[in-house]
């Protein structure tokens, strides 16, 4: 479809929901479809994320085109891998040393309307 191409989009397959009531069974819908809810919400926690909420379960289906089956799938996904290489919420400094030596990246503290200053050293990436 070009530019000037008067052709429309193809629809959304899922639209999303109309109302509340929608929203609310198309949430139920993907928390049925996990495995286990209560363990991916345990994964989440684990990981430093919010709980699984139905605001948190309404941003997944959001992002995969309101399709419950995708939703819970990539939300399981996500809560195992957040658990696996983020445990604590973040990354450790002692699991990144080599990479903090490199000096490769530098806080300068903050500019006039309080956002970090973060100087990126290109030339110091050596590549593995």
């Amino acid at each position: 479809m070009g530019f000037f191409s008067t052709a429309k989009a193809a629809p959304v397959a899922n639209p999303p929901p109309a109302n509340e009531q929608e929203l609310a069974d198309v949430i139920a819908t993907t928390r049925a479809l996990l495995d286990d809810a209560s363990e991916v919400d345990r994964l989440l926690r684990v990981g430093g994320e919010e709980p699984l909420t139905a605001g948190q379960v309404r941003r997944w289906l959001s992002g995969r085109d309101w399709e419950p089956a995708r939703a819970a799938r990539d939300l399981a996904a996500h809560a195992a891998w957040r658990a696996q290489y983020a445990p604590q919420g973040r990354v450790l400094d002692c699991e990144v040393a080599n990479e903090l030596a490199q000096n490769k990246v530098l806080i300068q503290g903050l500019d006039r309307n309080g956002r970090a200053v973060i100087m990126v050293l290109g030339a110091q990436h050596v590549p593995r």
